[in-house]
This record gives structure tokens, sequence and C-alpha cells, in this order.
């Protein structure tokens, strides 16, 4: 059904193009979207799915992630998904970004689309988080999944928050922990390695009519909870929940990840989609209000 709802969006965006997705998708909301989602804990929109933001956007439902992507951007809104110690091992990671299979072909982005860009490809989904099933992991590969990051941010600080998210996973207290992770973008225009602002990107060695958008903007959003069953019951205004919102530029020496701590309202306003629907509404409202107090004990 799933898959069936996507092919039929994409058949009708193709053959209207001025029409709008937010009237196929509705609210996204779970009762009337059409989108039916998955049952039970691990599911990658288990909280949620996150809405529309008004970019010309498509819903696909990968086994490693759920993302939104805009074809008006060729970029990704959001990607969705949920990360358990199971999910990490350390297969050998890909040497090839490709297409996403479910992409329409005149929307499709190849890996050379972005040769000298001064861009780094940057994962929403990282790679290290699915690298236990090969087949996962080369999903996080799909550049429905990349965005144009500047390189000091891609290797550095946004790499650091991914790494410190697993290490909770892995191992915390001597206990498994899980992660349900939204990540996305925002906003047009960022910093390349030349120190160049772009707000668009076109191979001049490739003749498309197309450009890839540039995000002004990257955010991540981690709700965190020991690993066990039945999490939507289990969430409660205690349960951890770590928002960061960077800009899409070199990161200023002597600053970490842990100073661009934001809350969930925050990045909802700036980026137009809602979180945490499935929630009920005292508990999202609280947590959405409330930043995460960093404590560097927490991720030791």
């Amino acid at each position: 059904m799933k898959k069936l709802f996507i092919f039929i969006s994409l058949v009708l965006l193709l053959a209207f193009p001025s029409c709008d997705l937010s009237s196929l998708f509705g609210d996204l909301d779970d009762g009337d979207s059409g989108y039916e989602q998955t049952e039970g804990d691990d599911s990658n929109t288990l909280l949620g799915l996150p809405s529309l933001a008004g970019r010309g956007e498509v819903l696909l439902e990968h086994d490693a992630y759920t993302v939104l992507y805009s074809l008006d951007d060729l970029s990704p809104v959001w990607v969705s998904w949920h990360l358990d110690a199971d999910d990490t091992g350390g297969s050998d990671r890909p040497d090839d970004f490709e297409p996403d299979p479910m992409i329409e072909e005149d929307y499709k982005v190849r890996e050379n689309d972005y040769t000298n860009s001064g861009f780094d490809r940057g994962h929403l989904c990282p790679n290290a988080d699915r690298n236990g099933d090969s087949k996962l992991q080369a999903e996080t590969f799909y550049t429905t999944n990349i965005a144009l990051q500047n390189d000091n941010l891609n290797q550095g600080e946004w790499k650091y928050l991914e790494d410190a998210i697993r290490s909770i996973v892995d191992s915390k207290d001597g206990n498994d922990y899980e992660a349900y992770i939204v990540a996305g973008t925002y906003g047009v225009g960022g910093t390349n390695e030349y120190g160049e602002f772009l707000e668009v990107y076109d191979n001049p060695g490739l003749k498309r009519e197309r450009y890839i958008t540039v995000p002004a903007h990257f955010w991540k959003v981690i709700l965190l909870l020991p690993d066990d069953n039945n999490d939507l019951e289990r969430i409660d205004r205690d349960v951890d929940v770590i928002a960061v919102d960077f800009e899409n530029e070199p990161v200023p020496e002597g600053m970490s990840w842990a100073d661009y701590i934001t809350t969930v309202d925050a990045i909802e306003s700036a980026s137009a989609v809602d979180l945490f629907s499935a929630l009920p509404d005292d508990i999202e409202s609280y947590i959405e209000r409330t930043p995460f107090m960093y404590d560097e004990d927490y991720f030791n």
C-alpha cells in the first residue's frame, strides 16, 4: 500500500507539474494521509510522520529510512529512522552514491552532479547507522539521502554528533539504548570549502535544466530511550530529546555541536515541519519546548 501510494503521487506530480503535493498528502496525519505507518517498535516513523514543508515534496519509504524529498530542490527535506545497536556492525562503506530507484528519471541526482561544487555529499541518515546490514547501508547512499553540506561541518561537528548518538545506543551505563531520529534541512544558501556562498549548484559539465539547492541549515532531532518494548507508551516528560541546528558553514574553532543545541519548537518554526505527532499533546508540547541540558558525562 505504501509503495502504491508513493507511485500514484509521482504519477500525479509528473502528469500535473503545478499540482500542490500538500493536497495529495493532506497534513500527513496517520488517520487521513493515505500513508499506512509501519506498526510496532523500530518503525522509522513510529513517533509520527513529519509534515510537508511546501517544497514540492514526494514521500519515499526505504527499509533504511523514510524520506520526504523535494523535487524542487533535488534535496531531502527530512529523513526519519530508528537506531539500535543491531543496526551497526561495520560493513564496508560503499564506493558510490546512487540515484534513488524510486525517483522518476528527470529528477534523479547522480554522483557527478555534485562534482566540483566545493560541498561534501552530506548524509542525513549516516551510513554508519546502517552498516550492520549491507543492503540498508547501500540505501543510505541514495542521493535522496544526500544534501550539499559544508565540508568542515560534515567532517567535523555533524559527524561528531552522529558518533555521540551511536555511543549511547551501543552502550550507555552498560545498558542498551535506542534512538528515534529525524534529520533535515531548510533555507537556501551555504558556504563551500572555497569560501563561496552558493544558493544553488549546477555542474557546468552536465546539461541539466534542474539545479540542486544548497540548504542554509542542517538540523537533527534525537529521542533516546532504554531499549525495550512499547516505545510510545514509555515516552513521558522525562525522555531525553536532543535538538541541534547548524548553519551550513564552517563551525568556528572552539565550538562543538553542543553549542548548537536548541529546542524542537525552534526547529519546527524555522523548517515548517511538524514532529512527534504520534505523542499525546501534553507530552509533545513539553518535550518540544524543553532544551536538552548538555552534560559531557552523559556521553561517556
